[in-house]
């Protein structure tokens, strides 16, 4: 009954994302200093986004947000990389608010990414992807990181477009599609 109800679910927020909304130009940072964020930019130029238009930065500020534009926002937090990077999960959960804060005034939409997994769920990462996610109009989510519908409810009580792929390379059609390409 619950797979029945999460496979429903994904079909049904899923439809929702065949509307092309997003558009160039494209930040792409992320929340958490996950690698994840070179697979993201792949997907990304993969689905034609225009790769001259978009700004890949893994500590980008407001600064960064792209006026009329996407920020594709790569959630969950990497240990690693938050210690490489010197800094905490709270302070990244603050950056994210800053740069969600000047996507709302810029009019850009705002792609949640989450391919890290079940490594980029529960702990510190879930503070990360829950901020994003409260702001976020569009889900990619790899299945394996989602298997609680914790994405899955905050989109569909958002009433947004949320897609749950298999595999990363899974990521490609559907945002060729919200990107119109």
């Amino acid at each position: 009954m619950k797979l029945c109800t999460a496979i429903l679910l994904t079909l049904f927020v899923a439809g929702m994302a065949f509307a092309a909304d997003l558009t160039d130009p494209v930040l792409v940072t992320t929340i958490g200093q996950s690698a994840d964020l070179h697979s993201a930019k792949l997907i990304l130029k993969k689905a034609g986004v225009d790769t001259v238009k978009m700004v890949v930065d893994k500590l980008a500020g407001a600064d960064k947000v792209p006026a009329n534009g996407t920020v594709a926002m790569v959630v969950g937090a990497s240990n690693k990389g938050l210690g490489e990077a010197r800094i905490s999960a709270e302070s990244e959960i603050a950056r994210a608010k800053v740069i969600i804060a000047e996507a709302k005034k810029k009019k850009a939409k705002i792609l949640l990414i989450h391919i890290g997994g079940k490594e980029r769920r529960g702990g510190q990462s879930d503070g990360i992807n829950k901020t994003v996610a409260d702001a976020a109009d569009y889900f990619l989510v790899k299945k394996d990181g989602d298997t609680d519908n914790f994405f899955a409810n905050l989109a569909k009580a958002n009433k947004k477009p949320y897609v749950a792929i298999g595999k990363v390379g899974e990521g490609v059609a559907p945002l060729k599609t919200a990107f119109g390409k």
